[in-house]
């Protein structure tokens, strides 16, 4: 299950970054915008 966890992000990295698109991996995939990110 983890590594299909692991190969799964890594393809999502690569898609965000050919589109420019802003891309933050989290363990639960919960928190998902960069407001909530950056809160501590």
């Amino acid at each position: 299950m983890m590594r299909a966890y692991q190969a799964s992000n890594a393809v999502l990295a690569v898609i965000a970054y050919e589109r420019s698109w802003p891309f933050f991996m989290t363990e639960n995939g919960v928190v998902m915008n960069p407001e909530q990110l950056s809160y501590v």
